[in-house]
């Protein structure tokens, strides 16, 4: 599928296996298909959504696709916990104290 929408375009995928060196597998998001990436840095851990690029051609047997950039690590939270907000905001006090 991702040769035909050209080697210049970039997928977005979930990182769902890292147990290679220098390699991770990634599955791409409207479908179900896989790809295994070039990570030299093993910046991408299970659970990452992450950004990805066709290489020109395939480094090994497997590899096919290279990590372009980390989108959203696994376990960051984009909320704060209610001790985090600012005194006077509704959040601020304690629902269990109150």
């Amino acid at each position: 599928m991702a040769g035909s929408l050209g080697r210049n375009t970039l997928l977005i995928g979930q990182c769902i296996a890292h147990n290679t060196k220098n390699a991770a597998k990634v599955r791409y998001f409207p479908t179900q298909k896989s790809y295994f990436i070039h990570d030299p840095e093993e910046q991408c851990k299970v659970g990452d959504v992450v950004l990805i690029k066709e290489l020109p051609e395939k480094m090994t047997k497997l590899i096919s696709h290279s990590l372009v950039k980390m989108v959203y690590k696994f376990g960051d939270i984009g909320y704060k916990k209610w001790h985090e907000f600012e005194p006077g905001h509704p959040l601020h006090d304690d629902p269990v104290a109150s």
